[in-house]
């Protein structure tokens, strides 16, 4: 928890303030650990799916056909400080050019913990059938990346003021957690619901640089 929400509530809560209402679906496992989760759903008034452990893939697909879902935002738990305002930007970019896959990492030019992609469900029906591999289930969007020959993969470039690569915002390991306390605690506006955006974090971090080394990159690839 930080300020007394979860991060997944922070994650979900921020989603909620978009504007564009886009229905949320939070898929997680059958797992009865992972009941909590779904009652963090119940209490956002936000579908929960629950599904296979290992075969991510197949659940978020399942997600999707279940409640008739065309297109794919797709966002990772452990991104709690994800802008949706950059997500609305690369939204209209995919929908002009309609590709398979939008990916914001090609690249890495955003802080990690804000990238995210965007793809149809047809997309990712096909490249479930192309899967083979357990990791090919695990981890949703590698097939995308592992055949660029058979989809249209585009890449989403935000406007330079968003670049910060060197800041992980991602919550994996426990230092990450700290990193993400203490930022929060610095921003002015952490009690209005944590509605801090991606360019707000990015001047936080370069007048107090000191916090990057809670979870610098060189330390958690250390830890690795």
């Amino acid at each position: 928890e930080v300020n007394g929400k979860k991060i997944i509530e922070i994650l979900i809560g921020r989603l909620s303030d978009n504007k564009n209402k886009y229905p949320i679906i939070l898929a997680t496992t059958t797992d009865k650990s992972d009941d909590v989760l779904e009652k963090v759903a119940k209490k956002f008034n936000i579908v929960c799916y629950r599904g296979h452990k290992l075969n991510v893939k197949g659940r978020v697909l399942a997600a999707a056909k279940k409640n008739k879902v065309d297109h794919i935002i797709k966002i990772w738990g452990d991104s709690p400080l994800i802008d949706y305002k950059i997500i609305n930007k690369a939204l209209k970019k995919y929908l002009i050019k309609m590709p398979d896959v939008l990916t914001t990492n090609k690249i890495q030019r955003l802080p990690e913990g804000m990238d995210f992609h965007i793809y149809s469900t047809k997309s990712l029906e096909k490249s479930l059938k192309l899967s083979k591999k357990p990791e090919d289930y695990e981890h949703v969007d590698q097939v995308f990346f592992k055949y660029p020959k058979k989809f249209k993969i585009i890449e989403f470039i935000p406007p330079k003021k968003f670049f910060y690569p060197d800041a992980t915002l991602l919550v994996d390991e426990y230092n990450d957690y700290l990193f993400i306390k203490k930022l929060l605690k610095k921003a002015l506006n952490v009690k209005k619901n944590f509605k801090i955006s991606c360019e707000e974090i990015i001047k936080i971090l370069k007048k107090n640089p000191e916090l990057l080394q809670i979870n610098s990159k060189v330390i958690r690839t250390k830890k690795k």
